[in-house]
């Protein structure tokens, strides 16, 4: 998946829990992969072992623990779910 944040950017909010309980709230672009409109096409692509998120923010598993990035890759057979988040209107 190639990273852009141009204007052509699709971004879907979601969240995602890894296997070892870590909980990541990011943006996954849409429009990185052609041919797939949805989150759930973009983590089932076998062709790419990583699924990129941008502006990201990490909770440790006491919810306490914040880190945040501009762009981290993920390992997808790492997570365990994924979620979209919540609308922010």
């Amino acid at each position: 998946m190639t990273f852009h944040s141009g204007s052509d950017a699709q971004l879907k909010f979601i969240r995602l829990k890894l296997i070892d309980g870590t909980q990541i709230n990011g943006q996954v672009d849409l429009s990185s992969s052609p041919g797939f409109d949805r989150v759930s096409d973009i983590i089932s692509n076998e062709n790419e072992t990583f699924l990129t998120l941008e502006q990201v923010t990490i909770y440790g598993t006491d919810f306490q623990t914040r880190e945040k990035y501009r762009v981290l890759h993920i390992n997808k057979a790492h997570i365990l779910w994924v979620e979209p988040e919540k609308s922010r209107d």
